[in-house]
């Protein structure tokens, strides 16, 4: 019985030890790929000088790195599939807009201003690399625009709504304009926000950009502070600046030899993580394997208070992220049981989390990390112990190198030829997203006017994401939405899922 314990240890060390050993191995594989690519960085560098100072009536700035891993949807190889980088945020503003108000409003405040160039701008290859070009035909009209919506009755009007929506979901952009619309919609009508409207009427406002222009967040402080003229501030912009230490410092010191024995073990549990989605393809039916699928989205009706996290925070003790993620746990566990019929669900699933970088530049940008979270998916699990589950986990993900060296990453592949960023953005490590976005926490005017209703989706992004999951506050209130390839889920599947997200609020609120 010795000898077997003795030897069940061996094996665990043998695995954990042989898994220590592909971190290492994928390190030095990273490694060996940037020193590979040293000539197209250099090329790339000297390639972005000669387009400043030659061509600069043309052409615009090279488009980023992080920009590059969304901006490959421009690529020829690309242009016959359905866009997966585009978002789409709705506004619902009190009283009527005209179109041309709403135009000279953008024209004045976003697309004169200096920080913005990329707004008259779009993506163009140039001897391999993507660049801006100026588009010397740009008109204000051609971006901002109006809409009227058909039906006679309300359920055909929120079908005809959502159909525009979905289809600026998968539309692609003009090749020759800036990758961005916002639509005046005039004739909106919704009922619950009628009481809460001073003029009895409403305009709705659909915004769509594509990510490569920026991320959600400096699109959010551009509309409020440029447009709306309110101060925006995430949680991550309280956070206060580190402060540098000598290198010889004992601490800094320790962290030095610490870090890449750390990366180590977070590119081990990358690896499971690789290798789990290979395995686990038929159990979690969820990874977007077909890249010409188009996509949908669902909104669901019921919003989360935030008060009611709160009280469900401090009652369980835990962090209000892990009541969130506990929810989103026990939904995907129910979809997973629904595609899949029975019991038979992988355990956990890896969540790929963005998360927002702090020292927010004023320019549209990309100025983001991530990270993956491991979910519990074992069915009739209890709450409470869902939430510890992800409380144990939060606190390892706190301590993960990964958010840290995922810019680097970016920078380094995001820098690589966009045809070779395509393909490695393919390969699949996560079937699951999540975007939360933490609004105002009061009522915000648009130009005096009260802004009734806020929200966004996004598309899956380029790789094998197939279910995407938005979280957006506003007013005190969670707003849950998510989008998904037609070939991965339904309609009916993603509200099964939404709806046991706020279910299982719902049961912890009242354990």
């Amino acid at each position: 019985m010795k000898s077997l314990t003795v030897l069940q240890a061996c094996y665990v060390f043998l695995i954990e030890g042989l898994k220590i050993l592909c971190g290492f191995c994928l390190i030095l594989g990273g490694i060996i790929t940037v020193l590979l690519s040293i000539p197209g960085y250099t090329y790339r560098f000297f390639l972005s000088r000669i387009a400043s100072r030659y061509y600069s009536a043309t052409l615009g700035k090279i488009v980023d790195a992080p920009a590059t891993l969304f901006a490959v949807e421009f690529l020829p190889s690309f242009r016959h599939l359905s866009p997966k980088c585009v978002i789409v945020t709705t506004m619902v503003a009190d009283g009527k807009w005209s179109v041309n108000e709403t135009r000279k409003l953008i024209e004045e405040r976003w697309v004169s201003f200096s920080d913005y160039p990329e707004l008259k701008q779009y993506v163009e290859r140039w001897n391999g690399f993507l660049f801006w070009k100026n588009d010397l035909n740009f008109s204000i009209e051609n971006h901002v625009r109006s809409h009227e919506l058909e039906g006679h009755s309300d359920s055909e009007f929120d079908e005809n709504q959502r159909q525009f929506v979905r289809n600026l979901l998968n539309k692609p952009f003009h090749p020759k304009r800036s990758p961005w619309e916002w639509f005046v919609i005039k004739n909106y009508k919704n009922a619950s926000l009628e009481k809460e409207s001073e003029h009895g009427e409403m305009t709705l406002n659909i915004f769509r950009f594509h990510h490569c222009l920026g991320d959600g967040y400096s699109f959010a402080r551009a509309l409020m502070e440029k447009l709306i003229e309110t101060p925006f501030e995430t949680p991550f912009d309280k956070l206060p600046p580190s402060q540098p230490s000598a290198f010889w410092s004992k601490d800094t010191f320790l962290a030095a030899l610490y870090l890449p024995l750390q990366f180590s073990l977070d590119m081990r549990n990358v690896f499971e993580l690789f290798y789990a989605s290979q395995l686990y393809t038929r159990k979690t039916p969820l990874h977007a394997l077909d890249e010409e699928d188009s996509l949908n989205y669902k909104k669901h009706a019921v919003c989360i208070p935030i008060k009611r996290i709160k009280e469900i925070k401090k009652k369980l003790g835990v962090s209000f992220t892990g009541v969130l993620l506990a929810a989103l746990s026990a939904g995907i566990t129910k979809l997973l049981q629904k595609k899949n019929k029975t019991n038979e669900v992988t355990k956990t699933v890896k969540l790929f989390v963005v998360l927002p970088l702090p020292g927010r530049p004023t320019k549209l940008q990309n100025h983001l990390t991530a990270t993956y979270i491991e979910l519990p998916t074992i069915p009739n699990m209890h709450p409470v112990d869902r939430v510890g589950n992800i409380e144990t986990e939060l606190k390892h993900a706190r301590q993960n190198t990964l958010p840290l060296m995922y810019p680097l990453l970016v920078q380094a592949f995001g820098s690589l030829l966009p045809s070779l960023a395509a393909f490695l953005l393919k390969i699949r490590f996560s079937s699951v997203g999540l975007s939360n976005f933490p609004g105002p926490p009061g009522q915000v005017r648009y130009n005096g006017r009260k802004c009734l209703m806020a929200d966004f989706i996004s598309g899956t992004l380029v790789g094998t994401i197939g279910v995407y999951i938005h979280l957006c506050s506003y007013e005190g209130q969670v707003r849950i939405a998510t989008t998904f390839g037609k070939k991965c889920l339904d309609v009916i599947e993603a509200d099964v899922m939404m709806r046991s997200i706020v279910d299982e609020i719902n049961i912890l609120y009242e354990l």
